[in-house]
């Protein structure tokens, strides 16, 4: 039996639930077991944005490599949980740089290729990395830190979702995903924007962290 548009909705939707508070609960767990669990969790999830970033470059007949930015993100957490010094991180980013643009130069590989993967390494790469940053630190800083950023996060994805829904017109990236669109990022920022500033009241009597930092996230 074929499910009508409106049964595929709701069940697309309760799917999205059910993933973000499995998620939501794993992310909860990892982060407050400790800084292996928390740096290990960044790192395996920055690994899958980074293919995931890739598959999505693909489409755009981008062919760009995740795994130059995967292979960093795991020396660099293993580096920080063996609290070595950052020279060396800086030093790993530096050398896998260069090896990607010299293989590209030696195997002709189209600037858009290459252009791609070093994407991959500033962004989603990068972003994982500062989360690992972050997981390292002591329980009394790890926890309200990315507390903040993952309830802004998900409420910026919750407003980007239903203000799409209920006022997207003009299409974001068609080629890459269809149903997002300009609204409803516009949106998301600005739900995400005020639940950083909310959460920054309502937390302050708590711990003691500026204002910028829950805007940024």
């Amino acid at each position: 039996k074929e499910l009508s548009p409106l049964q595929i909705q709701k069940s697309s939707t309760l799917t999205r639930t059910i993933t973000g508070v499995i998620l939501v609960l794993v992310f909860g767990a990892c982060v407050v077991l400790g800084r292996y669990t928390s740096v290990a969790f960044f790192a395996a999830f920055g690994c899958i944005a980074c293919v995931e970033l890739a598959n999505a470059l693909h489409v755009m007949k981008i062919r760009s490599s995740p795994w130059p930015a995967c292979i960093l993100l795991v020396l660099i957490c293993a580096a920080l949980l063996l609290k070595l010094p950052s020279a060396w991180s800086i030093i790993a980013l530096a050398v896998m740089v260069l090896a990607v643009l010299m293989y590209a130069l030696f195997f002709e590989v189209e600037y858009e290729n290459v252009l791609g993967t070093l994407s991959i390494i500033l962004y989603p790469m990068l972003s994982f990395l500062l989360f690992a940053y972050v997981g390292e630190m002591e329980l009394n800083h790890r926890v309200p830190i990315l507390s903040v950023v993952a309830f802004a996060a998900n409420l910026c994805d919750i407003g980007a979702y239903f203000i799409g829904r209920w006022f997207g017109k003009h299409k974001l990236a068609p080629e890459i995903s269809p149903k997002k669109t300009i609204e409803g990022s516009v949106g998301g920022m600005i739900v995400g924007t005020l639940s950083g500033i909310l959460l920054y009241f309502i937390l302050k009597p708590i711990v003691e962290l500026p204002l910028a930092l829950y805007l940024v996230s």
